[in-house]
């Protein structure tokens, strides 16, 4: 089935229905970003890319082995680079990432990790704006997300939302996996290595850290109550993210230990992490 970009008319990438997707047996997902298809019952493009040789901008979408469609894209750009302005959500939520200033779009890479396509934040202003937001209270969340440190800003923010969702940040010596502040050592620090890491939060005492399957559990929680802005890339404040980022899930409850075992060999299946 062909689809027409309605932004500037032009023929899309073929999108096709049906098929299963990575992540079509993980519960309770309120967000999926990734750069194949991630989900069985999306039928949409999966970025936009905006052309830097001429500001001209398309959606790309799957092929029929649900992989991002890199040799429509590559014919596209012609050799030149191409710019995230929206990373859509593949979880039916409409929950889109989404940037238009042009300086502060993330890049496109071709060739990331095992060979396929991811998304580089450079460090300096790039970020994407996403739609999670839940008001106030306590409740359980869970993520996954594949992803490598690109450079050394002090802070790496993955992921950025309004409490309770997810902050998720490396620094020299540390992770926070949540709002609430929970830190796992060093193990998981800025060394530029691909990897898969999950949170589940229970509590804002109650969490689990995953690094490459295996769980640093750590419950010293500080409770962050105020809300801040809904972002990929970044914080609230000057701090940017030189990292690369592959895929993302946000899943609303703490996943069992069996889905949450799953989403995580969903992720290294395909990326080849560990």
């Amino acid at each position: 089935m062909s689809s027409i970009d309605i932004g500037i008319g032009i023929p899309s990438t073929e999108l096709r229905r049906g098929g299963s997707g990575a992540y079509d047996s993980i519960p309770n997902i309120v967000a999926a970003y990734g750069m194949r298809r991630l989900r069985g019952d999306h039928s949409g493009s999966l970025l936009r890319l905006r052309r830097g040789s001429d500001n001209v901008e398309l959606d790309f979408g799957f092929t029929s082995n649900g992989n991002l469609d890199t040799s429509a894209i590559a014919t596209w750009l012609g050799g030149g680079s191409g710019f995230i302005m929206n990373w859509y959500d593949q979880s039916g939520n409409g929950r889109h990432s989404t940037q238009t200033t042009v300086a502060a779009q993330p890049l496109y890479v071709a060739s990331g990790q095992n060979g396929k396509p991811i998304i580089r934040f450079d460090g300096v202003d790039d970020y994407l704006n996403h739609g999670l937001s839940v008001a106030g209270g306590v409740l359980s969340s869970s993520f996954s997300v594949v992803k490598r440190n690109a450079g050394t800003p002090t802070f790496q923010i993955i992921m950025y939302a309004n409490q309770p969702l997810l902050i998720a940040r490396e620094s020299a010596t540390a992770f926070w996996g949540t709002h609430f502040g929970a830190e796992v050592p060093s193990s998981v620090s800025l060394d530029g290595v691909w990897k898969v890491i999950s949170s589940v939060v229970r509590a804002p005492n109650d969490i689990d850290l995953v690094t490459n399957g295996i769980v640093e559990n750590k419950t010293n929680g500080s409770g962050y109550t105020t809300p801040g802005n809904q972002l990929i890339g970044a914080s609230s404040g000057a701090q940017f993210a030189a990292i690369d980022l592959a895929e993302l899930i946000v899943c609303q409850g703490a996943l069992s230990s069996v889905n949450r075992q799953a989403a995580e060999a969903a992720a290294n299946s395909y990326w080849g992490i560990y």
